[in-house]
């Protein structure tokens, strides 16, 4: 499972891997502060990559 949060500015990824039966192991990405232009681009560019894999036609 892959997923995004955000508190305010501050933006972070994070994907959910099972490692076992009922374990799992969360990994989750540096803040990205949405305020910095540097930043905002890379978060665009994440979001547009999650929406490309997850939400093509195929996945309808």
């Amino acid at each position: 499972m892959r997923g995004a949060y955000n508190i305010g500015k501050w933006w972070n990824f994070v994907i959910l891997e099972k490692i076992a039966y009922g374990k799992y192991r969360y990994h989750e990405s540096e803040s990205f502060n949405a305020l910095k232009i540097d930043n905002l681009k890379q978060i665009y560019i994440n979001l547009k990559a999650v929406k490309h894999k997850y939400c093509n036609d195929n996945n309808l």
